[in-house]
């Protein structure tokens, strides 16, 4: 009779304690989302790419030491609505400037402080740079101007 009782009680027991609610916070997030850069290409390649889809081109100059570019790309390029928008309306390119096949590229828009940011029209022709970090609502209007001056040229 004893054990019957000492069985009923752990059942009973084990009962409480499973339906006891958890401590466990479960956080579900969205999809991380972030702008999509072309990287590996050449200048020339980005402006044909462009020019076929009617879009701006936007170049994120940067170099693997710097932090200020670490922390756009992790807390102005990760946002949902700043890389739905750049994704949408830009050919994105991310050029290491210290990379030896782009230099010359960086040596061409007088790149001398990172992260540098360069607006360009589908043709190739200068809209704006832009050094260092920025706020996310400064980098959306930097980009909704260069689609409107793009949509100028064509």
């Amino acid at each position: 009779m004893k054990q019957v009782f000492f069985f009923m009680t752990m059942v009973a027991m084990l009962s409480i304690v499973s339906c006891r609610p958890s401590d466990e916070v479960v956080i579900t997030t969205q999809e991380a989302a972030n702008i999509e850069f072309v990287e590996g290409k050449t200048i020339e390649q980005v402006l044909e790419q462009a020019q076929l889809e009617g879009k701006p081109i936007f170049i994120d100059f940067y170099t693997t030491w710097c932090a200020p570019c670490k922390w756009l790309e992790q807390d102005v390029f990760s946002l949902p609505n700043v890389a739905g928008y750049y994704n949408e309306n830009f050919i994105n390119f991310k050029v290491n400037a210290e990379d030896f096949d782009y230099v010359a590229l960086a040596q061409e828009y007088e790149v001398g402080a990172y992260p540098t940011l360069l607006f360009l029209t589908q043709d190739g022709e200068f809209i704006r740079k832009e050094e260092g970090t920025t706020s996310a609502s400064k980098f959306m209007e930097w980009g909704k101007d260069a689609v409107i001056q793009n949509e100028d040229v064509k």
